[in-house]
């Protein structure tokens, strides 16, 4: 299994989610323009429901839990940001991939190292 979709299933989980969110992210990952904004239309997401086996309605409802749980940010309808603990995070020359959490009395920070070669 891909490592990066390993690290995606254990901190949606991190996140509250269920594991199902994080083939959906895997593939808006994907999909991340240049100026690291993800653009998100009718076509794209009925390709990725033929991909993750899931249905426009669905994959609908997951991007609202996405937003609520601020994994993804909504900039304007249509477009959406990963939050900053993504924001690095890349499919290009990956060797290893760290993801720290630490817990204080109030929150957990979670920083990912996409470990780029």
């Amino acid at each position: 299994m891909d490592k990066i979709l390993l690290l995606l299933t254990d901190y949606i989980q991190i996140k509250g989610l269920t594991k199902s969110f994080a083939p959906l992210l895997f593939e808006l990952i994907s999909v991340k323009n240049k100026d690291c904004k993800i653009i998100v239309n009718a076509s794209l997401k009925r390709d990725i429901g033929s991909r993750i086996k899931a249905t426009v309605g669905s994959i609908d409802n997951m991007f609202t839990r996405l937003v609520e749980v601020g994994i993804l940010i909504r900039l304007d309808r249509g477009m959406y940001a990963v939050n900053s603990e993504l924001e690095g995070l890349s499919y290009e020359d990956i060797d290893n991939i760290h993801m720290k959490i630490t817990y204080n009395d109030k929150t957990k920070n979670i920083e990912i190292d996409g470990g780029k070669k």
